[in-house]
């Protein structure tokens, strides 16, 4: 776990977007570490917000939970928002429409 990570709103919603895939997947911890090529920790780290989740980490656990795009698209936005939440501050709002 990094060292001064302190999880955010934001964080935690992307880590229970990730258990509510893995278990709607039927997936175990370990699993899903093995499709993706990482350890059963780090998804569950990831699940309980207790380490910064990387978008593209989020990219390849919908792939390996057969996450439709739709489903998808929010919890990486999340992610990335997560990391750095200054950088969406002021950005005209998206509504999915094109809006």
């Amino acid at each position: 776990m990094p060292k001064d990570f302190k999880s955010n709103l934001q964080n935690r919603a992307v880590g229970r977007a990730l258990a509510l895939w893995r278990k709607e997947s039927a997936l175990t911890l370990a699993e899903a570490g093995e499709r993706v090529g990482w350890s059963p920790a780090k998804t569950s780290m990831m699940q309980n917000a207790l380490v910064p989740i990387v978008d593209a980490d989020v990219v390849a656990l919908a792939l390996v939970y057969k996450v439709s795009g739709e489903q998808r698209t929010p919890v990486v936005l999340g992610a990335q928002r997560a990391r750095d939440p200054l950088r969406f501050v002021g950005l005209p709002r998206f509504d999915g429409q094109g809006r």
